[in-house]
């Protein structure tokens, strides 16, 4: 069918008219997003050599990772000297949390919930980029076990404060990786001292 027009003269399919009752007599919507909710070509770093090559071709030409997917295990990596290791880290944690907005799919999702549970809904996620946010999802509504990137934490619980907000460390370090190894110098690199 040809749907109808919502807000905005936006045009909703029969699927999300379909969704959109249901969700309107549901008494909570539960929204459950992994990975995949934040995938877009051009940017699908963890599962495309050609993405990753793209927007960290340094680090993917030097040390020889695919995707970021391989780059999980980083610290634990012996040849990779923490200096290319943090470098490779600030640029994906801003690309992932601040330098790439939500993918329409979170527009999309934004909407319908808008329309249909705007005080009923709630966020399960395993993504650490930050995305809902970014899309306009309350933060009281977001439950984000695995944390997000606005935020580092020491490996170990070295002080009390082993948890703190990324951006400032970001800002410092970026200007400072270089864009021909994707090192970041070692004065730059985090530390509590």
């Amino acid at each position: 069918g040809e749907g109808a027009a919502g807000a905005g003269g936006a045009r909703w399919s029969d699927e999300e008219l379909a969704a959109g009752r249901w969700l309107a007599d549901a008494h909570a919507v539960l929204v459950v997003a992994g990975a995949g909710m934040s995938v877009e070509a051009g940017r699908a770093v963890y599962v495309s050599a050609r993405d990753f090559a793209a927007a960290y071709p340094a680090f993917a030409r030097r040390w020889g990772y695919s995707t970021a997917y391989e780059a999980m295990g980083l610290f634990a990596e012996q040849r990779v000297p923490p200096t290319a290791k943090w470098g490779f880290w600030a640029q994906h944690m801003h690309n992932q949390r601040w330098g790439w907005g939500p993918c329409p799919a979170y527009a999309h999702l934004r909407r319908l919930l808008s329309r249909t549970a705007p005080r009923r809904h709630f966020v399960l996620t395993s993504n650490v980029d930050g995305q809902f946010l970014n899309a306009g999802v309350l933060p009281r509504r977001i439950y984000r076990p695995q944390g997000d990137w606005s935020r580092v934490q020491c490996a170990g619980p070295c002080r009390p404060d082993s948890s703190f907000p990324s951006r400032p460390f970001l800002d410092r370090a970026l200007p400072l990786v270089d864009p021909e190894s994707g090192e970041l110098p070692a004065p730059a690199l985090p530390s509590h001292e």
